[in-house]
């Protein structure tokens, strides 16, 4: 690394300020203080969405389960970076969270390393530093490092640019196999061949013939693995197959401009919002260590005698074809836009910055000093796009709060439990379908969890099991509306909506055509001097049981409550008679 980064070799040095001062120390150092202030605050947020769809299915999985062309989640197949990462990780932290985030911190740190060898490679180490500390300073970082499931984009780019370092080196095969790696992690990383071609082509000076033999190999193995790609065929080929991530996915035009713009942390319009002393801390402490690196980049007398290693034309070329293709995917009908998909493009925009702003020092400070403050602020601007990291650390916060509150209350859950959730907010990466999250909790596959909208009663051929509701308050947090009796006095007392919740649930069961349970929640309600209506519909519930006797006393003392004459009572349970579902 010292070597790639341009240090002095073999001399020792002769004081601590010496060793400091080398810039692969001080390059590692400030990113590492970068990321440590932006995203320190963040490593034990709760796992979140995607997170909980791998863990649950590696926790029993066997190490050749993990490679299963099966493991299609999310229409993609990614062994490496999802299945084989969670599936270590699990076996080595269980599930603390700040180790799986420390796990994308150090990947993070290795992806960047790799870039600035590259770049050093390809012109000098002060390009290098520079371009190294304007993409870690980009905003689109914030979803690879807050999501786990990031892991999938980091360990794309740490196996490509591994790539393509070696491939630069000379050591072909090496390459070869890394890509192999780098396929198996992200599909994105199908555009290294045409990098490396570029290279060939643009920085080595081979003719087009030459340099398709030379990166041969490459294409072949690109070729073979979208044969025998699970999904992939029918994502491109297929023209009418239709994919959620579609749907809000932005017009071509708007999308390219975002795409450039991502770049310079200028995709969405800056709003901060509820930002404290300590975010204030965070922010200046990150910006501090990213112009750091680029001060020193500019000031050190051991980089101002240093030339580039290849012509600025080359390298500029080179970095326009990096940029093509590495945003090439995301123009693709088979996803839709977020910035961390452009992350491989980015690292090509960002050599062609850092080649230009390397003749204007003070201009390059600036630059680098906006990007940091841009990121900051839209790290703390409202977004409903999961690819933000204002949405990630809303989502954890929540779902933390979540786990928290229910695991108070049921520190344990009897085995095939059904928990149901009422008003959950939106875009946390809670419920999505049957949720695994509740299976990761409590450790138990035999769980279950949805919205309230999925709840239907058990069949004769479901196992027996506790079902559980909770309605989540944006004051109090989790409120568990119990089902069956229970002391109405004593609940309203610990939940301020307790008739509502209630009342929720009652026309629940009812739709659902659980009428047993309805009956109950309606009787509970009729409790309430206010509520003599809700022992009519327990009265028809009861009748449709075939309960006559029960529901002709609802019916009574219902009419006693509300003043009615028969006539009229018989008119309004005729009315519910015909309502009910299933009549």
């Amino acid at each position: 690394m010292h070597q790639a980064l341009g240090a002095p070799s073999a001399r020792p040095a002769t004081s601590k300020l010496q060793f400091v001062r080398r810039p692969c120390v001080v390059l590692l150092a400030g990113l590492l203080t970068f990321a440590l202030a932006a995203y320190g605050s963040a490593l034990s947020l709760p796992f979140m969405g995607d997170d909980y769809v791998f863990l649950d299915k590696t926790r029993n999985a066997t190490f050749a389960q993990l490679w299963s062309l099966k493991n299609t989640n999310f229409g993609w197949y990614r062994p490496w970076s999802r299945e084989f990462h969670f599936w270590v990780l699990e076996r080595v932290a269980g599930l603390h969270e700040a180790v799986y985030r420390s796990a994308s911190l150090v990947l993070w740190l290795a992806v960047l390393s790799l870039y600035a060898a590259i770049v050093r490679r390809l012109t000098s180490t002060r390009v290098a530093m520079l371009a190294t500390a304007g993409v870690a300073g980009l905003a689109l970082w914030g979803t690879p490092l807050l999501w786990i499931s990031g892991s999938q984009d980091l360990w794309m780019l740490c196996f490509a640019l591994s790539s393509l370092l070696l491939f630069m080196r000379g050591q072909v095969n090496w390459a070869l196999l890394v890509f192999g790696l780098a396929l198996l992690s992200k599909e994105t990383s199908a555009v290294l061949p045409g990098i490396l071609f570029s290279y060939a082509t643009l920085i080595e000076r081979r003719a087009v013939s030459l340099a398709l033999k030379r990166t041969a190999g490459s294409w072949i193995l690109l070729l073979v693995w979208f044969l025998i790609h699970p999904t992939l065929h029918a994502r491109l080929l297929s023209p009418g197959a239709r994919i959620g991530e579609l749907a809000t996915r932005p017009p071509l035009h708007v999308m390219l401009l975002k795409i450039v713009l991502s770049a310079v942390n200028l995709d969405l319009v800056p709003h901060p919002r509820d930002i404290g002393p300590g975010d204030v801390v965070r922010f200046v402490v990150s910006g501090v260590a990213l112009v750091s690196i680029a001060v020193f980049a500019f000031h050190s007398p051991k980089l101002s005698g240093e030339q580039s290693s290849s012509s600025r034309q080359s390298v500029v070329r080179l970095a326009l074809a990096w940029m093509a293709c590495g945003w090439f995917p995301l123009v693709l009908p088979s996803i839709g836009w977020h910035a961390y998909y452009g992350c491989f493009g980015a690292l090509g925009a960002w050599l062609l910055l850092a080649v230009w702003l390397e003749r204007t020092p003070r201009l390059a400070l600036v630059v680098v000093a906006a990007l940091a403050i841009l990121r900051s602020a839209h790290a703390s601007t409202l977004s409903w796009d999961w690819g933000n990291e204002w949405y990630q650390r809303r989502a954890g916060s929540i779902l933390g709060a979540i786990r928290t509150s229910l695991q108070q209350r049921h520190p344990t859950l009897p085995h095939y439990s059904r928990v149901f959730f009422g008003h959950i907010p939106n875009n946390i990466g809670l419920v999505a379908g049957n949720s695994p999250a509740i299976r990761v909790w409590y450790s138990d596959s035999t769980l279950q969890a949805n919205f309230y909208s999925a709840y239907r009663p058990r069949s004769v051929f479901e196992p027996h099991g506790e079902d559980l509701f909770f309605h989540f308050d944006s004051l109090a947090g989790i409120i568990e509306v119990r089902a069956g009796p229970e002391n109405v006095s004593l609940d309203m007392a610990s939940d301020p909506d307790w008739e509502g919740n209630h009342e929720a649930l009652a026309m629940l069961f009812m739709q659902s055509g659980d009428v047993p349970r309805a009956a109950v929640e309606f009787e509970k309600l009729a409790v309430l001097p206010r509520r003599p209506d809700a022992a009519v519909y327990a009265g028809v519930c009861r009748e449709a049981m075939g309960d006559s006797a029960g529901a002709e006393s609802l019916f009574r003392a219902a009419q006693g409550r509300l003043g009615l004459t028969p006539l009229q009572m018989d008119v309004w349970v005729g009315q519910l008679r015909a309502t009910f579902p299933g009549r």
